[in-house]
């Protein structure tokens, strides 16, 4: 909410029958009893609203000559305003509207006149870019840029406004730019630009759609609001349905688009774009046709078909079904100090609403009568949504493990530490002084430690901490050159298991304290994963090192690790290992395998086709996976998993027990993701991104369910 208000000002607008005093200020002076219409403020979410309104007000006395006489004062400020007079403090007043006089019109032989106001933003509307001054054109196409960027650029460096880089900023809402901004990092969207023509506001209409962002003036500053976003469902405020009047609502079929096309890679030079995206929706296009839209402008142009698919996913989702649409007159209870891209909670038995969210999309405050004007469509949120950033740089998140609710710990992975992080109160990923390459909560304060015990070592230890990884203590050592333990397995309570670098297992019968070696397969012949199939088995999955090309192979052991047996190939040669492995059932199971190189990169499911025969189908090509949620549909969820390569993390989903796969939704162009069910519908993705050195970012997922 974007208007300063205290309590007792809120208590007053919500009283139903309130009644506040209203004002008009030219240069600071009140002229509120020469109004003789009281505008209507008109606020849209559907186009760039740079604030304009009139007022019209009486001449009698020739009040209003100074604009005759002194044509600078067409550029002195001008304010709307309402008030509550406090019993005890006197006034309190909030300013509506804040601008300049773009045009007077004197009419009735000079007893009156029309005023027309607009805020801080007549150049933007009045300039155009790429003049011969600037030598034909505004330049942006040799680099990628933020839209938020362009945006900044644009009503700064050529609007005139000002660029102050702080809260203080008097012209722009600097923090819901910043917040505008960290989504485009978040997402790495990149755009292009060349402006030779066209006005600021034309380019600022473009970048809005482009993104799915609100630009308004409200309040004396430009604001910045998405249209589609995250919001927390358990604190957004009610709207005061019972007190409206003249309740309606619409069901909209004109905005309905199923079929979107994105072009993208612009090239000014040529006249063309190298690459289009397009997003069907299959449903809606059976039922009501194809209903097509599409974006290419030459001004501002997406630099990559990847870019243009967040706009095209984002419109599908939202516009192909019909648009419900609820207006609503209300008296200021209402909510006179909401503003354009407010979620609310709505609640209206005759229209079948149920406390279900809606996001303000117009708003009229009619001075005259004293009331507002509300239209609200129902609120959206792409499929997984930023939530915040949780780590600095330099974090490649490997393992992650809850050791308590909401704690958790993560051994990262780089080339020469392997430093453990775990989060602290407000969820940031804190380094400690502890080093490994994997780890195993055994509850909320002994957690199992394997890896090099300090940073750029070559030997691994086994640590084992008391105090949720604040301090550990070393309980094995092995020799020197094992500088990995690759992955620790809790075969039941107080049994665990361990694999290492130089094909070694390690097992511990009493909860991690000491450890003894089962067995060494090869000196090139490592174990990455261990997994229950179901049964009393335990399979080790195989890996490589050294380039050694030894394939894929499962081990088997039926004896609590003590002993193992060669059970099945996968693949008889060639660099790979095992990444995951997800049981659906006793003879079917999914397995996820990396390797040197992208092409490498599986998804396997199993099939049982004898006692003591699988076979195993590739089922996802070039994707691999660490972990795989199952929701309460039965839905499958995958965090892909990248490891070096720069190919890009996203979810998978598979509604058949993993016999096909399709994309979910894009978190972003790099990184590994490791998804934790919060099991109350919400599900957290911790992604990090190569393109940000290294940064761990949070996501989460209200509808688990939900396609994209």
């Amino acid at each position: 909410m974007s208007l300063a208000v205290t309590s007792w000002f809120v208590g007053q607008a919500q009283q139903q029958l309130s009644a506040p005093g209203r004002h008009f200020f030219v240069g600071g002076k009140d002229y509120s009893d020469h109004v003789l219409r009281w505008p209507k403020l008109q606020y849209r979410a559907e186009k760039v609203d740079l604030g304009t309104t009139a007022i019209t007000l009486s001449n009698i006395d020739r009040t209003f000559q100074f604009f005759v006489d002194s044509h600078p004062t067409l550029t002195t400020s001008c304010e709307l305003a309402l008030s509550f007079t406090h019993p005890q403090s006197g006034e309190e007043r909030i300013s509506l509207y804040q601008g300049s006089p773009s045009h007077v019109t004197f009419g009735a032989n000079g007893m009156d006149l029309r005023l027309q106001l607009q805020g801080k933003t007549q150049r933007l509307t009045d300039k155009t870019l790429g003049t011969e001054a600037e030598s034909g054109g505004i330049d942006y196409s040799n680099s990628r840029y933020y839209p938020a960027d362009i945006a900044w650029y644009l009503v700064t460096s050529h609007g005139g406004m000002f660029a102050t880089q702080s809260t203080s900023n008097p012209d722009l809402d600097y923090q819901q730019w910043v917040d505008w901004r960290d989504r485009n990092i978040v997402r790495d969207t990149r755009v292009r630009a060349y402006f030779a023509g066209g006005k600021i506001i034309q380019a600022l209409g473009s970048l809005a759609f482009m993104d799915s962002v609100v630009i308004s003036f409200q309040g004396a500053k430009l604001r910045f609001r998405p249209i589609f976003d995250a919001y927390d469902v358990e604190h957004i405020p009610p709207l005061a349905v019972e007190l409206a009047s003249n309740l309606r609502l619409d069901i909209d079929p004109q905005r309905l688009t199923n079929h979107f096309e994105v072009s993208a890679n612009y090239q000014p030079s040529a006249g063309r774009f190298l690459s289009t995206f397009t997003e069907v929706a299959s449903d809606s296009e059976a039922e009501f046709g194809r209903r097509s839209g599409r974006f290419g402008d030459t001004s501002v142009w997406f630099d990559t078909a990847g870019d243009g698919r967040y706009l095209a996913n984002d419109l599908l989702r939202f516009y192909s079904r019909p648009l419900l649409r609820l207006s609503l007159h209300t008296p200021l209870a209402g909510g006179l100090y909401r503003t354009i891209g407010d979620v609310l909670s709505v609640t209206h038995s005759l229209s079948g609403i149920d406390n279900e969210p809606y996001r303000l999309t117009r708003m009229d405050i009619d001075m005259a009568r004293g009331g507002l004007d509300f239209q609200l469509e129902p609120a959206r949120r792409r499929s997984w949504h930023f939530v915040s950033f949780v780590s600095s740089d330099n974090l490649w998140l490997h393992t992650l493990s809850e050791v308590s609710c909401n704690t958790f710990l993560v051994a990262d992975e780089t080339i020469n530490a392997h430093q453990v992080h775990r989060t602290d109160s407000a969820g940031f990923f804190q380094p400690l002084n502890l080093y490994a390459t994997a780890l195993l909560p055994i509850n909320a304060n002994e957690v199992l430690f394997g890896g090099p015990a300090n940073s750029g070592s070559n030997q691994s230890v086994m640590q084992r901490s008391s105090d949720s990884g604040s301090s550990a203590v070393v309980v094995h050592t092995r020799a020197a050159g094992i500088d990995r333990v690759y992955d620790i397995f809790e075969v039941k309570s107080g049994t665990y298991l361990a694999s290492t670098s130089s094909g070694g297992i390690l097992r511990s019968s009493d909860a991690g304290s000491s450890w003894t070696l089962t067995r060494t397969i090869s000196q090139n012949y490592f174990i990455n994963r261990f997994s229950a199939p179901g049964g009393n088995r335990i399979w080790a999955g195989t890996g490589y090192e050294n380039a050694s090309g030894i394939g894929i192979h499962i081990w088997e052991s039926t004896d609590e690790g003590s002993s193992w047996t060669a059970k099945h190939t996968i693949v008889g040669t060639g660099n790979h290992f095992v990444h995951g492995f997800h049981h659906l059932s006793a003879s079917e199971h999914l397995m996820g395998v990396w390797g040197s190189d992208i092409q490498s990169t599986r998804t396997y499911r199993s099939k049982q086709t004898s006692v003591n025969s699988i076979s195993w189908t590739i089922v996802l090509p070039e994707t691999s996976f660490h972990t795989i949620l199952q929701t309460e549909s039965g839905h499958l969820l995958m965090g892909f998993d990248e490891e070096y390569t720069l190919n890009g993390g996203m979810i998978y989903r598979s509604t058949d027990q993993g016999s096909s796969w399709f994309e979910d939704y894009r978190l972003a162009k790099q990184g590994n993701i490791r998804l934790v069910d919060k099991s109350d519908g919400r599900i957290d993705a911790y992604l990090t991104r190569t393109s940000a050195g290294l940064r761990t970012d949070k996501y989460r997922n209200y509808d688990p369910q939900e396609m994209a």
